[in-house]
């Protein structure tokens, strides 16, 4: 099968999470500068890493099977040879990539930093945080496997766990192992638990997305953005294109990329998808639809919900205002789902939209993974969480 003709897919450790307005490239720059000296003797730090994944080698969409990963590494990591630690593994969502929860240009997450400080108050156990690179060229693997994105779940589950256990003062065991991520990285997150129940040990997700077929579906919203004509999509190789593709027509990708992960079609060149709509009718095309639905996260839950009967579940969503992405609105099926399957999870409701208040939901994700079975839900203010 001849491979798509792509130029090398070129991601570098200055590449911004979702970099909207391009003036934040400056932004960012300096802040990779700053954070990437060498920390002083018993202070935490940031370590680039990278890894040849062969479960990404040989996909069709010419993505690098070698992926870069910032890994956090505790305060007394340097000076304590002896110590192991457990480990957390952090997800990006749509268009991020490894560099997602380590400086952002609009809402300041620095995990470390935020992990720092909740060590110092007593509020977290020393971890070491481990943020991969996720990405491809439509923008986002939602963490699927196929011959066509190649398989970003043995990538995550199998691989990356073994290099960081292999190289890193890991407890190399599940109950000290944890998973988490935001918005596609929260669907992988769950997914991932789901499918290695062996592996991890607990899972937090922010905004998740729960059930396609809820009206407005997936399909309502994507129509009503393109009601008249399926653009092609951007392929992303570098920065430069990655800001073309968001200052375009986001939707389009993201099309693709479902399509990429839930349909693939390795004989359907250029693309290697099917997609649920025919444009100009934008008529559905059921099966291609049904293998969407099967692949959403209340399908999951129906399907292998009671792997997760020993999993500590953690699940924010934001209740507004919106700043800058408005919030899905079937996060009940996905609590129902869970429910149904007799699985307990704690359920946050936080200030803010999909991205805005990012920071502040990350310390309350962390301190559920280090303390499951004691943490208390934090009481937002939500008139001060806007100043």
């Amino acid at each position: 099968m001849k491979k798509l003709a792509l130029k090398p897919r070129m991601r570098t450790i200055k590449n911004v999470y979702r970099p909207e307005i391009c003036v934040f490239l400056a932004v960012c720059t300096i802040a990779i500068l700053a954070n990437s000296g060498l920390a002083q003797e018993g202070e935490p730090r940031y370590a680039l890493d990278e890894i040849t994944s062969p479960a990404l080698e040989g996909n069709l969409l010419g993505d690098p099977a070698t992926r870069p990963m910032w890994v956090w590494l505790p305060p007394s990591y340097d000076t304590s040879p002896d110590k192991r630690y457990p480990t957390i593994y952090l997800l990006h969502g749509f268009t991020g990539d490894h560099t997602a929860f380590k400086y952002h240009p609009f809402v300041n997450v620095d995990i470390g930093e935020v992990a720092s400080n909740l060590i110092a108050k007593g509020l977290l156990e020393e971890v070491i945080i481990v943020m991969p690179d996720a990405s491809n060229v439509y923008g986002g693997s939602f963490y699927s496997r196929n011959k066509v994105i190649g398989d970003y779940r043995t990538y995550i589950a199998g691989d990356l766990v073994k290099y960081i256990d292999g190289k890193y003062r890991t407890i190399p065991d599940r109950d000290s192992r944890s998973i988490a991520g935001n918005s596609m990285g929260a669907n992988g997150a769950l997914s991932l638990a789901m499918e290695y129940p062996k592996i991890f040990s607990a899972v937090a997700a922010m905004s998740p997305s729960a059930d396609l077929a809820v009206p407005p579906t997936a399909l309502d919203g994507f129509t009503e953005a393109n009601p008249t004509t399926l653009d092609k999509p951007t392929l992303a190789h570098n920065t430069d294109e990655l800001i073309s593709l968001l200052s375009g027509n986001v939707s389009v990708n993201v099309f693709y990329a479902r399509g990429a992960a839930f349909s693939p079609n390795p004989g359907n060149p250029p693309y290697y998808v099917d997609l649920p709509l025919q444009y100009p009718e934008k008529a559905v095309v059921q099966d291609v639809w049904n293998k969407w639905l099967e692949k959403d996260m209340v399908s999951q839950i129906e399907r292998d919900g009671q792997n997760l009967v020993n999993t500590d579940i953690f699940i924010d969503i934001g209740i507004g205002p919106v700043t800058f992405m408005p919030e899905g609105h079937d996060i009940e099926y996905l609590r129902a789902a869970l429910d149904k399957k007799g699985l307990a999870h704690t359920f946050v409701e936080s200030p803010g939209d999909h991205l805005s208040h990012l920071r502040e939901r990350t310390i309350e994700v962390l301190k559920f993974l280090s303390a499951p079975g004691t943490y208390v839900p934090k009481e937002f203010n939500l008139k001060e969480s806007e100043k």
